[in-house]
């Protein structure tokens, strides 16, 4: 997120309330407006755009850290499709802690208060899966989580899901999937990570993608759910 001075643990557990509660109240509007849907579904750009930017070097970023997996190009060919044919409601499109501005005051003593929240970039908003959302977000909080204020970062990803799943329903497989494909996709950019660092998050990012898509015949390990990074949203599924 961009703000002025570093967040306390009680101010990003606040924001990712108030990020949850927006993001859930969009998602619910568009299961329910027919105007949306016909504004929005036809946004073309929004629809291709992560697979021209994302989803197409993620196998290619994986082989440059050594990995190599027969699912992964599976895996993106089929994201890419969601996202063309996607109806489920709306989305923003382009949810992650970068395109979020935040106006924080703060006393002399130390003290944070929270002015105002801005989602900025919103070229990509159109009707698809609300884990396009959810997942990108909360991979985000947990490499800001790895390379910043672990503390806040994480308060802020757990916040985030759990508000989000009282209010809003996701499908925690379909996140875990986005979680690890931003993973493949976007742990290169981050300034200062290594070598070893980056096959790491590649990693992770090609065990969540299994753990979620499972096999062609199974759905993913719902087992292993409870112990991910998207747990908080086990309340809102009905797996259990």
């Amino acid at each position: 997120m961009c703000a002025s001075t570093a967040i306390s643990v009680d101010l990003a557990a606040l924001i990712g309330s108030q990020l949850a509660s927006f993001l859930a109240g969009l998602h619910n509007w568009g299961r329910q407006t027919q105007k949306g849907r016909a504004n929005l579904s036809a946004n073309v750009f929004g629809r291709t755009v992560m697979d021209l930017l994302g989803y197409q070097i993620a196998v290619p970023n994986a082989a440059a850290s050594g990995i190599v997996d027969p699912l992964l190009p599976i895996v993106m060919a089929a994201l890419a499709e969601r996202d063309r044919i996607g109806e489920e409601t709306a989305i923003m499109g382009d949810f992650w802690t970068a395109n979020v501005l935040v106006s924080i005051q703060e006393t002399a003593s130390g003290e944070q208060t929270l002015k105002r929240l801005w989602v900025i970039d919103w070229e990509n908003c159109r009707y698809g899966s609300p884990a396009s959302d959810i997942a990108p977000f909360a991979a985000d909080c947990y490499l800001n989580a790895r390379f910043h204020d672990e503390v806040s970062a994480e308060t802020l990803r757990h916040n985030f899901l759990q508000t989000y799943a009282a209010l809003a329903k996701v499908d925690p497989l379909e996140v875990v999937i986005g979680m690890g494909t931003f993973w493949i996709m976007w742990a290169g950019n981050r300034k200062g990570v290594s070598a070893t660092q980056l096959r790491e998050y590649i990693e992770k990012g090609i065990e969540y993608i299994r753990m979620g898509w499972g096999s062609s015949e199974d759905i993913g390990d719902v087992q292993w759910l409870p112990s991910s990074l998207a747990k908080e949203l086990v309340a809102c599924t009905s797996y259990y």
